[in-house]
């Protein structure tokens, strides 16, 4: 998951990676009182994409939607974080897993 997200955003143009992104929707979705068309917005606003593809649009929302499942009361907090793969050299691992904290962190700060 973490490098056709990743490979899709960067195309794109957009302003964070995969492991960024997931940790401000992890922090959005356990928010009280999400909603969905909140979420979608700061989403546009995260990725500040002029224009994004509708496949990317979709990727985005299908995780999106899957972290809110995860996170959402009752649930069993089986959260899966978006990084690179365990094989990945370990310098790659611990700055996504940066990246994915700083999303989180500042999508606290937002909430």
């Amino acid at each position: 998951m973490f490098n056709d997200l990743q490979s899709a955003l960067k195309q794109a143009g957009a302003a964070m990676g995969a492991s960024e992104l997931h940790g401000l929707l992890t922090a959005h979705a356990a928010k009280s009182g999400y909603d969905e068309f909140g979420a979608q917005l700061a989403i546009n606003a995260w990725l500040d994409i002029e224009s994004p593809s509708a496949e990317l649009r979709q990727r985005v929302k299908t995780l999106a939607e899957a972290t809110r499942d995860q996170v959402a009361p009752y649930a069993e907090y089986d959260l899966l974080i978006v990084l690179p793969a365990e094989d990945a050299p370990l310098n790659e691992q611990l700055f996504e897993l940066t990246c994915w904290c700083a999303g989180f962190l500042s999508g606290l700060g937002e909430t």
